[in-house]
């Protein structure tokens, strides 16, 4: 205790020093400070750094009685006499995958080290209390769960944030969306997945938050998750471009998840669940498909009476199962769960293929990024199955995955879309696409007419990856691809682009639309 003379009636003569926090990840070191004013106890926390006599004034306004420059001066020299005799909590504010001390270590309610728990406290926002046993959620899972396919590949899902935030050398992050109605089960099956680790309650603080929320307040309260399920209910709650959101969600930019201060505990890696009566993405070209699962239209509760069943259970059952799964895994090398990745997802490539032929699609090269998502998925259940008991069923939720998603539609629609999108911007622009070789300088293609119509558009190839970034395809790059195999585009041999003359420029680089193919394409496509 600090005896502080007393300045007023209502401040109290003596400061408690309660606890030392020390952030096991930062080093930073909070002190928690109690006192008593107007006769009721108060507490605040300060940074070690701010134990000054700017900081302790700071505290004056909540009641502390750092009022004079002697009250100041006393409790600093109290303080660093009796620093060392102080009880010392080590706490850590990020959730998941984390390097603490040259080991790899698995943050949830507790510090998890091979399989064995570690006395350290988590005292970040979100909330990942346990209640309830794992036996009870096996039980569960049996009787109310296990009859829905898409129950079980919501769960699964949520328990794949761990592999994806754990297999940094693989691009795995994705965001699994389901559109549907009031009806269809969509908020209480992202509320299951979200109890799988804590506190499903749509909240600030919970696993599962509402889509009111800003893209940066979003990458920001994620920083530090490398692996604990991240679910948002409701899209339309969002002004946020969903493009953008995309990338910055699931990696597209790394330097732009990182939050101002730069820190270890800013950065993330792990699956977001979205729900929403309107779809996530306005088209299916590569740069975003391959980032996301989107589920139409599927009923994942049979009723009313299925949903209540599972709203009732988790508002009593949450953060066991991940916790237990985390467990399981620390127990398995980085190294092994890797080639069980791999080994996954070539059987996952074949079954893609497969479903591709029997549906009449194109098999597209951007199918085998997305295998290696599904086989986070696949053996996060098998794992589940192995140790945990949970009897999920690997080969219908894999099914699942690749049918009752939109994946199969990528590298199919795209490109007509994009090509339509870009013949409004040519027609917008026409001026700029001469059908002569003019020495203009505002060029940025030209128009070849055959027989009185238009045959081809040739385009700079700077200025058609320009146009498609203003107009919602920023990648490109699988856009020229996905194009070229439908024929839409003409290009150099081995090459994904031509060469023409174009005004004064010899041999530009450009791209070069086939107009009568793409006006077939879209034809084939309605």
């Amino acid at each position: 205790m600090s005896n502080i003379n007393k300045t007023t009636s209502e401040h109290s003569e003596k400061i408690n020093v309660k606890f030392i926090e020390r952030d096991v990840q930062t080093n930073e070191v909070i002190v928690t400070l109690n006192s008593v004013y107007r006769n009721k106890p108060i507490t605040q926390k300060i940074s070690r750094e701010n134990i000054n006599s700017k900081g302790l004034k700071e505290l004056s306004k909540f009641g502390f009685p750092f009022l004079t420059k002697e009250s100041i001066s006393d409790f600093i020299e109290y303080f660093i006499e009796n620093e060392q005799n102080f009880p010392v909590i080590d706490v850590y504010k990020a959730l998941g995958w984390h390097t603490i001390e040259n080991k790899e270590v698995f943050l949830h309610k507790y510090a998890i080290i091979n399989g064995e728990t570690k006395k350290l406290k988590h005292i970040g926002l979100t909330d990942i209390s346990l209640k309830g046993t794992l036996n009870e959620f096996t039980d569960f899972f049996n009787c109310t769960l296990k009859d829905s396919i898409g129950l079980q590949t919501v769960c699964a899902v949520s328990l794949a944030s761990a592999i994806v935030g754990r297999i940094k050398n693989k691009d795995l992050r994705f965001i699994f969306h389901i559109e549907g109605t009031s009806t269809s089960g969509k908020t209480t099956s992202l509320m299951l997945a979200g109890s799988l680790w804590g506190n499903p309650q749509i909240a600030p603080n919970s696993v599962v938050k509402n889509w009111n929320i800003t893209g940066n307040k979003l990458v920001q309260s994620a920083g530090g998750n490398n692996g604990i399920l991240i679910g948002l209910d409701e899209l339309a709650m969002s002004n946020a471009d969903n493009t953008q959101l995309t990338y910055l969600l699931t990696g597209g930019n790394d330097k732009q998840r990182m939050t101002n201060d730069n820190t270890a505990n800013s950065s993330f890696n792990t699956v977001f669940m979205s729900t929403g009566e309107i779809q996530f993405k306005s088209s299916n070209f590569g740069g975003i498909a391959v980032r996301l699962f989107e589920v139409k239209n599927h009923n994942f509760t049979k009723n009313k009476i299925h949903a209540e069943d599972i709203s009732n259970f988790i508002t009593t059952h949450y953060g066991t199962v991940g916790f237990e799964f985390a467990k399981a895994l620390t127990r398995i090398s980085q190294h092994k769960m890797t080639e069980k990745l791999d080994e996954f997802s070539k059987k996952v490539q074949k079954r893609i293929k497969n479903h591709a032929k029997e549906q009449g699609k194109t098999i597209s090269p951007l199918f085998s990024r997305m295998a290696d998502k599904i086989a986070a998925v696949a053996l996060a259940a098998n794992i589940a199955k192995n140790k945990l008991g949970i009897d999920f069923d690997i080969s219908s939720i894999v099914d699942f995955l690749i049918c009752r998603t939109t994946l199969l539609e990528i590298g199919q629609e795209q490109s007509v879309e994009a090509a339509d999108k870009f013949l409004e911007e040519y027609a917008k622009n026409k001026s700029n696409f001469p059908d002569t070789n003019t020495k203009s300088s505002n060029i940025w293609g030209k128009s070849i007419i055959k027989n009185g119509e238009l045959s081809e558009i040739v385009v700079l190839y700077n200025q058609f990856v320009k146009i498609m970034g203003q107009i919602g395809f920023p990648d490109t790059a699988s856009l020229i691809k996905a194009m070229k195999e439908k024929s839409f585009i003409k290009c150099e041999q081995d090459k994904n682009y031509s060469r023409r003359t174009v005004g004064n420029i010899k041999r530009a680089k450009v791209i070069v639309l086939d107009i009568s193919t793409i006006k077939g394409g879209a034809e084939n496509e309605d």
